[in-house]
């Protein structure tokens, strides 16, 4: 299922999640800005057939360790330590990983299919990536709470 971005919003997004995790979620719209600091943030890059950038999933680290550990029935308790060492590791990260891969669709606009292609951490984006999220290119955030997990953030950006 493709997602016109246009009617990408909050609702969407929650019932998307709500879906997905078989728990409650609570999604509020923000402004997606470009991440600076020393927060640790996960930088899911989507990319079209021919390589190029679609988009950039930006998640901070409790929206990561919340969805990678909801998604196996990890305790809340062990994502907050997660996001307290500043890293998301082994298995919590290979399911937020998955969570990225299914967030695709968010990407696959105007019969364009996009894939996820890498997953990388960091406290600002970097290379091309840097391109796509810091140019001003168009952006959108979700403020999200999962039944049971600390609330964390996501914003999109797209390379249009």
């Amino acid at each position: 299922m493709d997602v016109a971005k246009d009617n990408l919003d909050a609702a969407f997004v929650g019932n998307f999640l709500t879906t997905l995790f078989g728990r409650n979620t609570k999604t509020r719209s923000g402004r997606a800005r470009p991440p600076r600091g020393r927060e640790q943030y996960a930088f899911a890059v989507y990319r079209d057939k021919e390589g190029g950038i679609v988009g950039v999933m930006v998640a901070d680290l409790p929206f990561a360790a919340a969805t990678g550990s909801v998604l196996s029935l990890i305790p809340a308790a062990v994502a907050k330590e997660a996001v307290k060492a500043g890293a998301v590791t082994g298995s919590m990260e290979e399911n937020f990983q998955e969570v990225a891969n299914i967030c695709a669709r968010f990407f696959s606009v105007d019969g364009k299919r996009a894939v996820l292609r890498e997953v990388s951490y960091g406290t600002s984006a970097e290379g091309e990536i840097a391109d796509v999220v810091n140019r001003g290119a168009t952006g959108m955030a979700f403020e999200i709470e999962i039944q049971g997990y600390d609330r964390g953030k996501i914003m999109l950006f797209y390379a249009d």
